[in-house]
């Protein structure tokens, strides 16, 4: 089989999703598993929110680990609700370490 990018792989899993073909959308999970190579902690939070819990976490963790806040369009991809979230869990992580 070809490379295939991220990018490929989350078509793939999309599609997947949408015609419930599972077999197809857990190949998709483990080979973009595989890449660990997406375009953003955001961008993994969102996907994960749609197709794979695991992914959310671990954007999550990035967020709160990362040495700059959000920006104002990151937490409007995220909604007010979890950049709020975010934000505050980031926090108190920066505070607890201290």
């Amino acid at each position: 089989m070809a490379y295939w990018d991220h990018a490929k792989w989350m078509s793939i899993l999309t599609l997947a999703d949408r015609f419930m073909m599972d077999d197809i959308k857990n190949e998709a999970i483990r080979s973009i598993d595989k890449l660990d190579n997406f375009p953003s902690s955001i961008d993994k939070i969102v996907s994960g929110n749609k197709f794979h819990s695991k992914w959310v976490r671990e954007g999550y963790k990035e967020l709160v680990l990362r040495q700059s806040p959000l920006t104002a369009d990151e937490g409007s991809k995220l909604g007010v609700k979890h950049a709020m979230l975010c934000a505050a869990t980031r926090e108190k992580y920066i505070r607890d370490k201290s």
